[in-house]
């Protein structure tokens, strides 16, 4: 999986519950970069507590 949004954002899995898990990770390692980085995440990015 990929995102147009975070193009850091990179992942797969060889099932959707293994991708969904994957993209937790893959996001919430990005967001840590973006901070580390102290770069704002794009606008249009928005994170939901959705899991």
């Amino acid at each position: 999986m990929t995102s147009p949004v975070l193009p850091e954002l990179v992942t797969e899995g060889d099932t959707a519950d293994e991708v969904l898990a994957n993209v937790r990770d893959a996001l919430a390692a990005v967001v840590e970069a973006y901070a580390d980085l102290g770069r704002p995440l794009p606008r249009n990015a928005q994170i939901q507590d959705a899991w």
